[in-house]
């Protein structure tokens, strides 16, 4: 099969996905990881992981670019309540998760790191179905899509920070490096957003509507990628901060375009996924792995709960705080990635990263669609 042809036959098949997704109301990550684990016999794709990483990149910076214009032309309600999961959840989830990545699967330390730092990374695609599965309001679902986007810059941050830890052969950074590692990403990432929005901004007006678009996309492409060519992760901030400021100046941007361009590129991308991690890898831990994902999906209420301390959340948002919170085909890039710059003669469990990534996807969006779960919180909101 071409290339052509066969990216192609993706395409359709992620909107297949995307309409049952869209009827079902349910996510369309497992959608795509499944589907694409299911045909990997008869699709026989070759590519290698480095050769999709071009498309993963083009895909972050538009995902991004995105959640940066619906984040800005939208007034948060629960701005307190945000800070406090932005400030409590990454940091006590990547310690939690981590730990249990040793005890659970028996990784080594930088590798539970990394881990752990991979799972911070969040799907804000899979935010909106399952709030609306669970009967949650637009507050809720803000609150989770703005969250899910600032604490994944968070966690890009940290993957990319143990990548180059465990590059020189350390155990763990310090915390202090941790800190000024962070913040030294998301200065320059939102510096070359803020500037590249304001320079954007400045000649928009003046393009002919036929290079218009044209111009806008390779412009948000161009700050993605040098910010991330300079520091790994701060792409993020920047694709994030230039669709933000953008919004906020109210420079006029068609929504629709880039959602569904973006929409095809995730499609893709999680098809091809599906069909590059071995099956042999899923199950070569069929305990642990799919263990592991449950409980992950079970830490969600104790940092919920860790970050509402005190707080006047009702029992119906708490509930739904509870349950949201997927990691998606970006995540599982991350991973991708991750595994494919470290060396596996090295650390040898190294190579099963995508594999334990790929059972968190699909237990973080599958599994609060469950009605048990939705049975229990209406109960427990009716006491």
């Amino acid at each position: 099969m071409t290339p052509i042809l066969l990216l192609g036959l993706l395409a359709w098949l992620s909107a297949v996905c995307h309409w049952f997704a869209e009827r079902w109301r349910v996510p369309v990550a497992p959608l795509l990881l499944l589907l694409g684990t299911a045909l990997r016999p008869w699709l026989a794709v070759n590519w290698s992981w480095q050769e999709i990483f071009p498309l993963l990149g083009v895909t972050v910076c538009l995902s991004f670019f995105e959640g940066g214009l619906r984040m800005g032309s939208r007034k948060l309600e629960l701005a307190g309540l945000s800070k406090r999961l932005v400030t409590i959840c990454p940091k006590l989830g990547w310690v939690l998760m981590t730990g249990l990545a040793g005890l659970v699967i028996g990784l080594p330390s930088p590798v539970c790191l990394l881990l752990g730092a991979v799972l911070t990374v969040f799907s804000p695609k899979g935010v909106a179905p399952l709030v609306a599965r669970r009967k949650g309001g637009e507050a809720e679902e803000q609150l989770l899509f703005q969250e899910c986007y600032l604490v994944s810059c968070v966690g890009g941050a940290w993957a990319a920070l143990m990548v180059l830890v465990i590059h020189t052969h350390l155990t763990h950074p310090a915390v202090v490096h941790t800190l000024l590692s962070t913040t030294r990403q998301f200065l320059f990432g939102g510096l070359i957003g803020y500037l590249g929005a304001r320079l954007l901004a400045a000649v928009h007006s003046h393009l002919s509507p036929a290079v218009r678009e044209p111009a806008c996309l390779g412009w948000v492409l161009l700050c993605y990628g040098a910010a991330h060519s300079v520091l790994p992760g701060a792409g993020l901030v920047a694709s994030i901060v230039l669709g933000k400021t953008l919004s906020q100046r109210q420079v006029e941007l068609p929504l629709a375009f880039y959602s569904s361009l973006q929409a095809v590129l995730v499609g893709i991308l999680g098809i091809l996924m599906g069909t590059l991690i071995p099956v042999a890898d899923l199950v070569s831990q069929p305990f642990r792995y799919p263990g592991f994902a449950l409980l992950v999906v079970g830490l969600r209420p104790v940092l919920v709960l860790a970050a509402t301390f005190r707080m006047p959340v009702s029992p119906t948002q708490r509930a739904n705080l509870w349950a949201v919170a997927p990691r998606g085909i970006v995540t599982l890039g991350v991973a991708a990635t991750a595994a494919d710059l470290l060396s596996p003669e090295a650390i040898p469990e190294m190579a099963y990263l995508p594999a334990i990534v790929y059972w968190v996807v699909l237990a973080t969006n599958l599994l609060p669609l469950l009605p048990i779960g939705l049975r229990a919180e209406r109960d427990q909101v009716g006491n």
